[in-house]
C-alpha cells in the first residue's frame, strides 16, 4: 500500500512537470509570434547599410542636387515725366487750373489755329468779370495793370525777338495802362480799344504793327484774338501768358510754354 502511493506521487510529479513545461512553451511561442500572427524576424545587414552610407558620402553633388536660391525683387514702379506742352498754332495746351487767385487771370486751357499768316487763340480763363475796374489806386501812373498776351516766334530763332518771351517777334496783345483816376466799365469795352498785333525788338521796343478782333464769352471764360503775323508757320512757338499787377497783394500772372 505504501509503495502504490509512492509511484502515484511520482506520477503526478510527472504529469505536473509535463503541464507546467506545455504551459511556459506556450506563452513563449505566443511572446514569440505575436499572439498567433505569424512574424517575419529581419536581421539587417550591416555590411550593406555601411556600403550605403559610405556611398552617400562619397557622391560629389550634381547641378540637380544643387539649389540655387532665387533672388526675387520687386521693381520700382517706372515714373513716366509729363510731356511738355506742345507750343505751336493748331496744338491745345492745357494748365492746372487755381495756380493763381485772381480768376481771370488763371490760365485753364489755350486753343489755337492757323489760317494762312491768321492766328486765332481762345484763352480760357477760370472766369471773365463783366465789369471791371481801371486806373487804380496804387497803380503808378503808365503802368501796365492787366494783360493777355499770345507770344510769337514767328521764324522759331529765340536769338531774335523780345528776349523776355522765347524770342517772340510778335505778339497778339491786350494791356490797359494806368492813365488817370479810378474807373470802372465793361471788361470788352476795355480791352477791345488796347487790342492789336505787336512787333517785337530784341531792346525790349514794342511797335503797333496791325489791328485785329477780340471777343469775350463770359458765360464760358473765353478771350479770343486773332490777327494776322507776318512769317508763321504751322511750326512757330507760342507762348501764352496773363497778368494782374494786384495792387492789393503781388503782382499775379499765369503762363504756358514759357
Amino acid at each position: 500500500m505504501h509503495d502504490l502511493i509512492l509511484n502515484l506521487d511520482n506520477e503526478m510529479g510527472v504529469l505536473m512537470k509535463k503541464l507546467l513545461f506545455a504551459f511556459l512553451l506556450f506563452l513563449a511561442l505566443a511572446m514569440l509570434y505575436g499572439c498567433g500572427q505569424s512574424a517575419e524576424v529581419v536581421v539587417p545587414d550591416t555590411n550593406s547599410a555601411a556600403a550605403e552610407v559610405t556611398a552617400v558620402e562619397e557622391k560629389e553633388p550634381t547641378a540637380a542636387d544643387t539649389v540655387e536660391p532665387t533672388l526675387t525683387c520687386t521693381p520700382s514702379p517706372s515714373v513716366t515725366p509729363t510731356p511738355e506742352p506742345l507750343c505751336i498754332p493748331g496744338e491745345t495746351v492745357f494748365d492746372e487750373e487755381g495756380e493763381v487767385d485772381i480768376a481771370h487771370a488763371d490760365l485753364i486751357k489755350v486753343e489755337s489755329w492757323l489760317e494762312g499768316e491768321e492766328l486765332t487763340v481762345v484763352f480760357t480763363l477760370r472766369g471773365i468779370p463783366r465789369e471791371i475796374e481801371f486806373n487804380r489806386e496804387g497803380v503808378e501812373t503808365w503802368v501796365a495793370e492787366y494783360s493777355w498776351a499770345a507770344f510769337i516766334d514767328s521764324d522759331s530763332d529765340p536769338s531774335t525777338g523780345d528776349p523776355y518771351h522765347e524770342g517772340a517777334d510778335y505778339a497778339l496783345f491786350t494791356v490797359v495802362v494806368k492813365e488817370g483816376k479810378k474807373k470802372t466799365a465793361d471788361f470788352l469795352s476795355v480791352f477791345y480799344e488796347s487790342f492789336g498785333v505787336k512787333r517785337l525788338e530784341s531792346n525790349g521796343s514794342v511797335y503797333n504793327y496791325s489791328s485785329g478782333v477780340l471777343a469775350v464769352d463770359y458765360e464760358n471764360g473765353t478771350l479770343t484774338m486773332t490777327g494776322r503775323i507776318p512769317g508763321i508757320t504751322a511750326d512757330s512757338s507760342l507762348v501764352y501768358e496773363a497778368f494782374d499787377i494786384n495792387p492789393e497783394g503781388d503782382p499775379v500772372w499765369d503762363s504756358i510754354c514759357e
